[in-house]
């Protein structure tokens, strides 16, 4: 069977000298630039608040953690005067209601980083500047710190005050009340520098970033790009900044800047558009942290390369290449991966191809092949007829061939079988009128019942050509004779129809003259009536005018009677003076006529205001008359079209005539439709032998999107059914479902 063809098979690909470019490798350890710095968390700041005598001076974003902001509340209670420089006050709701009253706080000022001050005018002053404010937030947390020295306290001293005093939008002097800050009253206060100002630390880091030498966090996209860049492997920075002198670290690491033109710790976050506590190195302090720098540099857990072939690097060895740091990958000597089957494309492909070529396209390196070699292994599949073929249509053409023929003799023997019954079973109204070609008929009916025997028990497929074409002319030579007898048949069927039914269709004429004759001297009564009956229908109409205007006359006070002017045959000086009975008798006693004449004199606010009975009267008596028109209309109309009718009646009596005339119009119709035949079994009968020959048995012919597949099964059939597939112009396949059986 064909599932012994499939090919498991086993190969392996040397990749050791496949080109790597733009990685970084991990080394053994790690660095912790954050050692150089100080560690300060909740212990310490207790301990340093504590500590003050006179001040504490704290600059931040936000203060949140309950233990510092209890520390500055019992340190103010014991006399400390404590300054409090905040950013967004919603921050720090719960500092500003326990400190607010006892410490002077300012808000406004949106800061990275955190300044520390205390008792910064005694020789026990301290000063320190933290990365970040985490250790004010979260009693968990540490910040990393530098202490300041003195020339640093002065400088970040100077820069407090400046934003506390000039730059802060909001003050608390009394407990939670805010108030908008007032300037300090003594003088303007001049900062040592302006980096600590809010958003001028990019303008102040200018020369250093045209200078910068080295960097630790982020070289802030620096169009000058630094010999060496530590950066944390979370980076967003690794993909554009990958090259020589770039390393990547585990560990937290502090955002440190070495320039020619000094070097600087910032905050781990860095904002250049508000304040940053900041600090520009002092020449020891810049030596302590170059050596800390360059140890943790050169000890980076991973260091950058940009070219190397896949042998330089062992076994194990871990890599993160620059475009996705993200990922972590192991270089192994030897790793298994089972590919995908290989579905062939032709039979001989199956055959004479090698695995290693038949898989290429799946077998090409990726990071994820990160080994010296790999072992493949695959399944290859021969070529396989798609699951939407079906048998090719030649299947189909010759089996329509073979019921072609023996539909055309079942459509033969019908026919047969129906003139016979036809000319049994006429109906006794047309028996009459064709008895004599009933008794006529001569056809001898054993002689056909005989010559369709014989063809029915022919086969189409088994013959040879020449039979073919001897069996089709005998087949339309009995076709022939059944179509004549078919034609005598219908012909004088069809005459014997006609004349029946000329006959109904006078007898039908008749009685419709009549019926429409009645109908339209009934219609003109009924019209003589309604016109006779108009005059005595109008006078009702004007009767009931007449009784619903006195009604609406009668109805007018006399302030209505006052108001409307009424039509009389005295003067108008006079008209003015009548009584109300006199004017209410003249308007009662108006006809249609001068109504609807004295309703035109009538200005229209007033006739809505005292009119509307009036109004209803002479549109009931508009409509009365309308409806006794319309109904007369009615009537004559139906009259008229009744007449109509009439004459239409008696003009098809004259039309259809005194004597029957057979009309030859298609005879065999009528009987063609009785039998239920179509128009193309009339036609003489034509067959057309399908020009391809069927393929070898125990194999199938099938057809998808004008492509025809040879499906085998055995290795034995592959040498006729190439010849087969040449002949057919068809592709060689197997049955995927036999194969998975």
């Amino acid at each position: 069977m064909m599932s012994k063809l499939t090919r498991n098979e086993r190969f392996q690909i040397d990749f050791t000298q496949q080109p790597l470019s733009n990685f970084f490798y991990q080394q053994s350890g790690d660095s912790e630039l954050s050692k150089s710095l100080l560690r300060i968390d909740n212990a310490w700041l207790a301990k340093f608040i504590n500590q003050a005598r006179l001040t504490v001076l704290v600059a931040c974003e936000s203060i949140k953690d309950l233990a510092v902001i209890k520390l500055l509340q019992n340190q103010a209670d014991k006399g400390v005067r404590i300054y409090l420089l905040l950013g967004d006050e919603t921050q720090s709701k719960t500092a500003i209601d326990m400190l607010s009253g006892r410490c002077l706080i300012r808000t406004g000022i949106k800061q990275q980083g955190t300044l520390l001050l205390r008792d910064h005018v005694t020789s026990l002053a301290q000063g320190f500047l933290f990365t970040s404010n985490d250790v004010l937030v979260d009693s968990q947390a540490q910040s990393r710190a530098i202490e300041l020295e003195a020339m640093q306290r002065e400088d970040s001293y100077r820069s407090f005050c400046k934003l506390f005093w000039e730059q802060a939008t909001h003050e608390y002097l009394e407990h939670n009340k805010q108030q908008k800050s007032v300037e300090n009253p003594d003088s303007k206060i001049a900062a040592n520098h302006s980096h600590h100002l809010y958003g001028t630390l990019q303008a102040c880091l200018t020369d250093s970033f045209s200078s910068l030498k080295a960097a630790s966090g982020s070289d802030f996209n620096s169009s000058n790009t630094p010999s060496r860049l530590l950066l944390s492997t979370d980076s967003k920075l690794i993909g554009s900044k990958a090259n020589d002198g770039v390393v990547l670290t585990e560990s937290n690491i502090p955002n440190i800047l070495f320039s020619d033109d000094g070097d600087w710790l910032l905050p781990d976050v860095t904002e250049f558009s508000v304040t940053n506590w900041c600090l520009k190195l002092s020449a020891s302090q810049s030596k302590q942290m170059i050596a800390a720098f360059e140890q943790a540099h050169d000890n980076a857990a991973w260091q950058f390369k940009t070219n190397a072939n896949l042998a330089d690097l062992p076994s194990q060895q871990a890599v993160r290449f620059s475009d996705h740091p993200q990922n972590i990958l192991t270089v192994e000597l030897l790793r298994s991966e089972r590919l995908n089957d290989v579905f062939t494309d032709t039979i001989d492909d199956f055959f004479a191809k090698s695995a290693d070529e038949l898989a290429r396209n799946s077998t090409q390196w990726r990071r994820d092949r990160l080994a010296h070699c790999v072992d493949f292994s695959v399944k290859i599949h021969p070529p396989y007829c798609p699951q939407e073929a079906k048998k090719d249509a030649l299947y189909q053409h010759w089996q329509h061939a073979e019921d072609d023929w023996q539909r055309n003799l079942s459509t033969l023997e019908a026919l047969q079988n129906t003139i016979n019954q036809q000319q049994n079973s006429i109906a006794d109204s047309l028996k009459g009128f064709i008895k004599g070609f009933l008794l006529g008929q001569g056809q001898s009916v054993k002689q056909f019942e005989k010559e369709l025997e014989a063809l029915k028990a022919w086969s189409v497929t088994a013959a040879t050509p020449a039979e073919r074409e001897a069996y089709r002319k005998r087949l339309s030579d009995f076709q022939q004779g059944i179509q004549q007898r078919k034609a005598d048949t219908s012909v004088k069927f069809d005459e014997a129809k006609q004349h029946h039914n000329w006959e109904a269709k006078k007898s039908t004429l008749k009685t419709e003259l009549a019926q429409k004759t009645a109908v339209a001297e009934q219609k003109q009564a009924t019209f003589k009536q309604k016109n006779d009956e108009r005059e005595e229908t109008l006078k009702q109409a004007e009767q009931h005018f007449m009784v619903s205007w006195q009604k609406a006359s009668a109805s007018l006070n006399e302030k209505q009677l006052d108001e409307l002017a009424i039509p009389t045959n005295e003067a108008p000086q006079v008209n003015a003076s009548l009584l109300p009975e006199y004017k209410r008798l003249a308007l009662s006693n108006m006809t249609i006529l001068q109504a609807k004449n004295w309703k035109n004199t009538i200005k229209e606010k007033v006739w809505r205001k005292h009119c509307q009975a009036f109004a209803q009267a002479l549109n009931n008596v508009d409509e009365a008359n309308k409806k006794i028109e319309r109904d007369i209309q009615e009537v004559k109309k139906a009259f008229e079209q009744s007449h109509l009718q009439r004459q239409q009646a008696d003009q098809a009596l004259i039309d259809h005539g005194d004597a029957f005339t057979y009309q030859p119009n298609q005879p065999s119709d009528a009987l063609d439709k009785q039998l239920g035949l179509k128009e193309g079994n009339k036609e003489q009968v034509k067959f057309v032998w399908p020009a391809e020959e069927l393929p070898s048995n125990q194999t199938e012919l099938r057809q998808y999107k004008q492509q025809r597949y040879l499906i085998i099964d055995k290795k034995e059939q592959l040498e006729q059914a190439q010849k087969d597939a040449a002949r057919l112009n068809a592709k060689i396949v197997c049955d995927k479902e036999a194969v998975d059986a």
